[in-house]
């Protein structure tokens, strides 16, 4: 992976973006209180650096496979701040568990 392909890049923000959006929709489809374009709008942007993120890691996991990175972007994107919390979890894990095993 020495140079990703700016579209891939841009295929990833667009979907997470739009799993940001559905993710804003479905919680707002499940609330009390009517849906604002704020809202809509903070959570896209959300869950397109989610996705970003996801699609990234993707990327260095299963390599450049357009298919496969849009589906994880997508994921990430509906996951948001969750799938964040849990992907800095699973790398602080990974880390403690590096430093452990080379004592």
């Amino acid at each position: 992976m020495d140079k990703l392909d700016k579209q891939i890049v841009g295929l990833v923000v667009l979907i997470g973006l739009l799993g940001g959006l559905v993710n804003a929709l479905d919680a707002g489809e499940n609330c009390d209180k009517p849906l604002s374009y704020r809202h809509l709008i903070v959570q896209a942007f959300i869950g397109g650096f989610s996705g970003l993120i996801f699609g990234f890691v993707g990327c260095y996991i299963l390599g450049e496979n357009p298919y496969l990175l849009t589906i994880i972007a997508g994921s990430g994107g509906v996951l948001g701040m969750r799938g964040i919390r849990g992907l800095s979890n699973v790398v602080r894990k990974f880390i403690e568990f590096n430093i452990k095993t080379k004592k």
